[in-house]
């Protein structure tokens, strides 16, 4: 396979029953599988549609809840992925050749791929403990619909209505991303986790100083490291080949750090110089966690403090 070439992905869905401890699985030739999707799209955060290929493929609604883990090794030319879904289906409906399967069925079942066999043991395992503490708030269950809930109450205070349902587009470590169709345009709900839950008081605090430029920040959902933004109506730089868009965003990027040069929001300092006061702590706890960064990563470090 060339080096530049992007190999297939399969994902392998944990797809929950929605009101008990069971998951789908499908008849595979005299074994049973994980239901599989191919994606449509090449980042794994991307999980819009993966929602709707489930809908579609086994009339279930649900949302992305994280992907546990692949097989991802160099040279790859198939990706195989595991994905855990909530489905938020209101019955036990399921597509021909499948069924529901309880904890107590699992080690009787022959699996088609063993290797999800720990997957499916964990996923049991959870639910009756609890998911892990680590795992971000939008990856929990219960989380996204709680969130549509604050969502609605905040466009009933407005005067606004949902014209559809809102959708998830992304679901990955570093954020979450939900769109919202309103009588007034489409907006969009975007949480992160600490520092990154700060942005929507930035965006809110850079729109004051170039309004139109800047997304409008409808609402901060502070209990969740949220906001609700207005659309800003604009064309994404990658969906043009036009290279002198780029250059006027990158020129105008740079007049508007220059004009804000001095001006601080409240926000945490990020600069470079605040960055190497934790270089040490960095180092002290990757080598309390045994974790080997090596001499080049040394000396980096190093010279990060003598560039600051």
């Amino acid at each position: 396979m060339s080096a530049l070439a992007t190999p297939s992905s399969i994902y392998h869905l944990l797809l929950p029953h929605p009101h008990q401890a069971a998951l789908l699985l499908i008849a595979d030739q005299g074994s049973w599988a994980l239901p599989t999707v191919t994606p449509s799209e090449p980042h794994f955060g991307v999980v819009a549609h993966l929602n709707q290929t489930v809908q579609t493929t086994f009339g279930l609604d649900v949302v992305t809840l994280c992907c546990l883990g692949d097989d991802w090794q160099p040279g790859a030319e198939m990706i195989n992925s595991v994905y855990e879904l909530e489905n938020l289906t209101p019955d036990n409906r399921h597509p021909a050749g499948t069924r529901w399967v309880l904890q107590d069925e699992v080690a009787d079942l022959r699996l088609g791929t063993p290797e999800h066999r720990p997957h499916l043991d964990d996923w049991f395992r959870e639910r009756r403990d609890g998911r892990p503490a680590t795992r971000r708030p939008w990856a929990q269950p219960g989380w996204f619909q709680d969130t549509c809930a604050w969502i609605e109450a905040q466009l009933e205070l407005r005067g606004t209505i949902l014209t559809g349902p809102i959708r998830q587009l992304r679901n990955w470590e570093r954020s979450t991303l939900l769109e919202v169709p309103t009588g007034r345009g489409r907006l969009y709900y975007k949480a992160a986790p600490p520092p990154l839950a700060q942005e929507g008081t930035l965006l809110r605090w850079l729109a004051q100083h170039f309004p139109g430029e800047v997304a409008e920040v409808v609402a901060l959902d502070e209990a969740r490291g949220g906001f609700l933004m207005q659309d800003l109506q604009a064309v994404p730089l990658h969906d043009t080949r036009d290279l002198a868009q780029y250059e006027q965003a990158a020129r105008r990027y740079g007049e508007m750090q220059r004009a804000l040069v001095g001006q601080v929001p409240g926000l945490p300092d990020f600069t470079c110089t605040a960055l190497a006061d934790q270089v040490d702590w960095l180092l002290t706890t990757l080598a309390q966690r045994s974790i080997s960064v090596g001499t080049h990563a040394t000396w980096s470090a190093c010279g990060f403090r003598a560039h600051t």
